[in-house]
């Protein structure tokens, strides 16, 4: 079933004892404000809040990302995390009432049931940590060409075999890849927004040996396997 939960206060997921207002399904969706919270498919989906490892974090009007020593201003709405870490894994939605799902932060960390990854919606723009630790994954669905955050993003999977094209918009890839033993041959990386600060340790301990694509960071890409 889906429920969609009107101003929840808690920060903490799973949590909803606080809601002003609950709607069934059926009801009218109402105009998303800040806080608000959709249960659907094994799903939680805030609005304006970026959900980091099991807590939420709210700014009403834009967010400021930090990874390191860069800020990236991203404009989000609905930000989703998979509830059961053990559990099967349905679609993810793209919108919700019309607004884009644009956070996939932390979404699926640690879950043991995935071997090929849910299609990530084209309105994503932040994927920090999304399959951070995933141990079974072998394949990656895609990568949507919105998608600017990647640190973390893979980090673990020692199972993973193949990868999507790396998109031209992509601004931070710190320890994207770190620890995935069984990555080898080339990666296509697309993007030329990278500086040597946010590319820390992307390949370390992979077996890439070719950086190919439009990036002009073949190089220093390739010389974070030894981080």
């Amino acid at each position: 079933g889906a429920i969609y939960y009107r101003e929840v206060t808690s920060d903490q997921i799973g949590d909803y004892s606080s809601y002003l207002e609950k709607l069934e399904p059926g009801d009218e969706f109402p105009e998303p404000e800040t806080g608000d919270v959709y249960l659907y498919n094994g799903y939680e989906y805030r609005y304006e809040k970026r959900l980091y490892d099991g807590y939420g974090m709210s700014n009403p009007e834009e967010f400021l990302v930090w990874d390191d020593a860069q800020s990236v201003e991203v404009d989000f709405k609905w930000s989703a995390i998979h509830l059961d870490k053990n559990g099967p894994v349905g679609e993810i939605l793209s919108s919700i009432n019309g607004e884009p799902i644009t956070c996939l932060d932390y979404a699926f960390l640690k879950h043991t049931n995935i071997t090929v990854t849910p299609r990530i919606p084209d309105s994503v723009i932040a994927m920090t940590s999304t399959f951070q630790d995933c141990p079974n994954i072998t394949t990656i669905t895609n990568i949507p060409d919105s998608v600017r955050l990647l640190s973390y993003t893979f980090k673990g999977n020692f199972a993973l075999t193949s990868v999507p094209a790396i998109p031209s918009l992509v601004q931070e890839m710190n320890e994207t890849f770190l620890g995935c033993s069984a990555l080898s041959g080339q990666l296509e990386v697309n993007t030329n927004n990278l500086e040597s600060w946010n590319i820390q340790g992307t390949l370390y301990d992979t077996n890439i040996t070719e950086i190919t694509g439009s990036t002009t960071f073949k190089d220093e890409l390739l010389s974070t396997k030894y981080f």
